[in-house]
C-alpha cells in the first residue's frame, strides 16, 4: 500500500509541476498596456486586413530577460503607444510553443521579429532592449514602412524554398515514416494484440506532430483514437499503465496473459507515456474528458 501511495504521490506532483508550467506559459506577453495577440491566422489576418508590422516576441516565463523586457520596456507609454498604433504585437512562449520556439532560437530568449503586414520577416534580433534602445528601432521601422523601403530579411527562418529539397536525409526520412504508415493499425496502434505502451508512446507524439503539421483530420483522429487506446491499458485496481491490454479476439495468447488479457508489466517509461497520451489528447477541446479520466486515476 505504500508503493501504491508513494506512487501517487510522485504522480501527482508530476501533474502538478506540469500545470505549474503551463500556467507561467499562459502568462507570458501578458503584462502592461501592449494588446497582444496568439500566434494563429485570425492575427495575421488583423495585421493584412490593417495594414500593420507585426512584432513577434518569442520568450519563456523563466527567462530573465525576457522577464526584465516585459516589466521594463513593453510597460513603458512610449513603447505601448507606438506598438499598438502601428504593429500587431504576437507573444510567442517557446514553452507552450515549442515549434515556434525552435524556429526562432538562433536569437535565442527573447526573439524579437519584425514583419510586414504579408508577414515577410524584415529584421529580428536577440536579447532585451531598454526603451531608449528599442524605441528608435520601432520607429525607423514603422517609418520604412511608409516610405515603401522595407526589404526581407535574409537570415528569416522562413525564406525557405518554395518546394522541398530532397536530400539523402529526407530519403530515410519518408522511408521511415512509410514503415510506420504500413505497420499502423486504425484500430489501437502500431502491434500485435493491441496497444503497446512503451514503444506506442513516441509513435504517438510523431502521429500528432504529422496531424498538426499538416492539419489533417483524419491523422488527428487517428491519433486521438490511438490515445484512447491508452485509457484501456490502465489498471482498474492499482493504478498505472500496463505495457499492454490485449484486443478480445487475438489469436496465440499465452496461458499466462490469457486470464488478464494484458502484460502487466510495469515500467516507469510505460506510465509517462501514458501521461503523454493524455495530455496530446487535452490540448484538443474535444477530449478535455481524458483530463478528468487521468485526475481519477491518479487520485483514487
Amino acid at each position: 500500500m505504500r508503493v501504491k501511495q508513494h506512487g501517487y504521490r510522485w504522480l501527482l506532483g508530476t501533474v502538478v509541476m506540469l500545470a505549474g508550467i503551463a500556467a507561467q506559459a499562459a502568462s507570458f506577453g501578458q503584462e502592461g498596456g501592449i494588446d497582444w495577440q496568439p500566434w494563429d491566422k485570425t492575427s495575421f489576418d488583423k495585421a493584412r486586413s490593417e495594414n500593420k508590422l507585426i512584432l513577434v516576441n518569442v520568450g519563456m516565463e523563466g527567462c530573465t530577460a525576457c522577464n526584465r523586457m516585459e516589466r521594463i520596456t513593453y510597460t513603458n507609454p512610449d513603447v505601448v503607444d507606438v506598438v499598438n498604433k502601428h504593429f500587431v504585437a504576437i507573444a510567442v512562449d517557446a514553452q507552450a510553443r515549442p515549434d515556434i520556439g525552435e524556429r526562432y532560437s538562433d536569437w535565442a530568449w527573447p526573439a524579437t521579429a519584425f514583419m510586414q503586414p504579408d508577414a515577410t520577416q524584415v529584421f529580428a534580433m536577440a536579447g532585451n532592449r531598454l526603451p531608449r534602445n528599442f524605441i528608435p528601432i520601432l520607429n525607423d521601422l514603422v517609418e520604412k514602412q511608409s516610405a515603401g523601403t522595407l526589404k526581407p530579411d535574409p537570415n528569416s527562418p522562413y525564406a525557405a524554398a518554395p518546394e522541398p529539397v530532397e536530400t539523402e536525409l529526407t530519403k530515410i526520412r519518408d522511408q521511415v515514416r512509410l514503415q510506420l504508415d504500413r505497420a499502423l493499425n486504425d484500430g489501437y496502434g502500431w502491434s500485435r494484440w493491441g496497444l503497446n505502451t512503451e514503444i506506442d508512446g513516441p509513435r504517438l507524439e510523431h502521429l500528432y506532430f504529422r496531424a498538426h503539421l499538416y492539419d489533417n483530420q483524419s491523422l488527428r483522429d487517428l491519433a486521438l483514437a490511438t490515445s484512447r487506446g491508452f485509457l484501456e491499458t490502465l489498471d482498474p485496481v492499482w493504478g498505472g499503465a500496463y505495457i499492454k491490454k490485449i484486443v478480445e479476439g487475438s489469436q496465440g495468447v499465452p496461458a499466462r496473459f490469457s486470464k488478464l488479457m494484458a502484460i502487466p508489466e510495469k515500467r516507469i517509461s510505460n506510465q509517462v507515456n501514458a501521461i503523454t497520451a493524455f495530455a496530446e489528447a487535452t490540448a484538443l477541446p474535444v477530449m478535455k474528458r481524458f483530463a478528468m479520466v487521468c485526475a481519477m486515476w491518479i487520485c483514487t
